[in-house]
């Protein structure tokens, strides 16, 4: 699904995307979570960077990872803090360093978010019982 659905992408529909790892400020310059959605990684040059400079690039959606379940509210709160006015998701660091399932349930609820009239029939629930996941993105 994630495969045919991507491929229906445009380069003018991609989606900017700055994916944050747990350290503020640190990216990574290829990410199959932002490729594999048919996403564009706006981190091209450096692996550390600036809140002004993710400013600058104006991305569609911030991506932040977090290995801390526990305190999830207060790192969302923290990131809307630093840019107010960026779409802010959170997912925990199983996006990218997680199980295949894992990682494809990851992508799929990154691209629903991203590409909302490709995914809408898309059931999570369902997909992340299928995948035997249990991972919640925060918005």
């Amino acid at each position: 699904v994630l495969e045919n659905t991507t491929q229906k992408v445009f380069t003018c529909q991609e989606v900017s995307i700055y994916l944050e790892l747990e350290a503020n400020g640190t990216t990574m310059l290829y990410s199959p979570l932002i490729s594999d959605i048919g996403g564009n990684n706006i981190a091209q040059d450096s692996i550390v960077v600036s809140d002004d400079w993710v400013k600058e690039q104006k991305p569609n959606v911030i991506v932040k990872l977090t290995d801390h379940v526990a305190t999830a509210e207060a790192t969302l709160n923290a990131m809307k803090r630093r840019f107010p006015d960026a779409r802010i998701v959170l997912l925990p660091v199983e996006a990218v360093e997680g199980t295949q399932a894992e990682q494809l349930f990851c992508k799929l609820q990154l691209a629903a978010l991203c590409y909302p009239q490709y995914y809408y029939e898309i059931d999570m629930n369902a997909v992340a019982k299928e995948l035997g996941v249990s991972i919640t993105m925060r918005q």
